[in-house]
């Protein structure tokens, strides 16, 4: 395996310290951050502040979607000026409904229209909701459905033979490269060492690169950014800042729950990884207002900035071509960003 740490580098204001010492949970060369290219504060404006039991947030061509599963319908659709479009989908085991879906940063954007990828879990199903034919049928349209072996932390779309399919073990994580036309599955476990509560320790969000066979995860009980392409095995992790709490002491042995929580959301783009930084002891996590940060990688690893966000915002989404991201708070009042440019 390449050796992570030839691909990083010295340059402006960006400097990389290679750590020598500490756990090495993802890769053999864990990176540590200490400053980022450049910083900036941006200040959102209110853009909805009227929606509830909302799950995610999703920026595809000149849609907002919002998902929910508290609600009558899944889909709610928002214009770039707050109009409400139009809203569909039932919970349900029907063709045309979804039992419990999650977001896997996903979309897809073309001549037909805009169109985002749905993890069904429950129905062990990735299904492909075209936005613009749900809308005008008042229904989930799927222009494609994929079964895959459940059950399944996540999976994600890869091509059109391949998903890339998470799951968990006893005492650890796993991901495959899933051929869903012949049945093969290959697996590799994601963390080089066995935890008794793996989902407690290693739980984090994953995201695809839109077009590459490379996958970035962020971790919600350590503080990790890794980076995995599914088909050479080469992997970069990355520490921001200090690295305080050790695997051993990641959770709580009396609650099983983490004690402190690093990163809460990810998104990504052809160039860019943006990933919201929460860093908060678990009690104050979601429930205590401060100001956030959302750091920005590209997808060597390399830091190109760091975000302030004044916002208690605990989940986002990122629209590159517009240069605009939405942010939900823990009270669900939704706000958008006006982003600087990033070099």
């Amino acid at each position: 395996m390449k050796n992570s740490k030839n691909i990083f580098f010295l340059f402006g204001l960006i400097l990389f310290v290679a750590c020598q010492n500490g756990q090495k949970i993802f890769s053999n060369d864990e990176t540590r951050i200490r400053q980022f290219d450049a910083a900036y504060e941006v200040k959102g404006e209110v853009f909805l502040d009227d929606e509830y039991g909302i799950l995610d947030l999703i920026a595809v061509g000149d849609y907002l979607a919002l998902t929910s599963v508290k609600r009558e319908n899944v889909f709610f659709l928002y214009d770039p000026d707050g109009t409400k479009l139009g809203a569909f989908g039932t919970i349900g085991h029907g063709p045309d409904e979804l039992l419990n879906c999650r977001y896997t940063g996903q979309i897809e954007k073309d001549e037909s229209g805009c169109k985002i990828w749905i993890n069904d879990v429950s129905n062990s199903s990735l299904k492909l909701i075209d936005l613009d034919s749900s809308r005008r049928a008042g229904k989930i349209v799927a222009e494609k459905t994929i079964p895959f072996p459940g059950p399944a932390a996540n999976c994600y779309y890869g091509n059109d033979s391949l998903l890339y399919v998470e799951k968990w073990l006893n005492d650890n994580y796993e991901m495959a490269r899933y051929n869903y036309q012949t049945g093969k599955n290959e697996a590799q476990k994601l963390y080089r060492q066995p935890v008794n509560k793996p989902f407690s320790v290693y739980k984090g969000i994953w995201r695809k690169h839109p077009r590459r066979t490379v996958m970035v995860n962020a971790m919600h009980s350590l503080n990790r950014i890794n980076i995995l392409n599914m088909s050479d095995g080469t992997r970069i992790a990355l520490i921001v800042g200090e690295d305080n709490i050790s695997l051993e002491n990641a959770v709580d042995k009396n609650s099983g729950l983490e004690k402190h929580t690093y990163y809460c959301d990810l998104a990504v783009s052809e160039d860019r990884i943006y990933a919201l930084w929460m860093d908060q002891p678990y009690e104050d996590a979601y429930e205590t207002p401060k100001t956030q940060e959302i750091h920005v990688f590209d997808w060597n690893g390399r830091p190109k900035a760091r975000l302030k966000v004044p916002e208690y915002i605990c989940g986002f989404t990122v629209d590159e071509k517009s240069r605009t991201a939405y942010g939900i708070t823990h009270e669900e009042i939704i706000y958008r960003y006006r982003l600087p440019e990033i070099r």
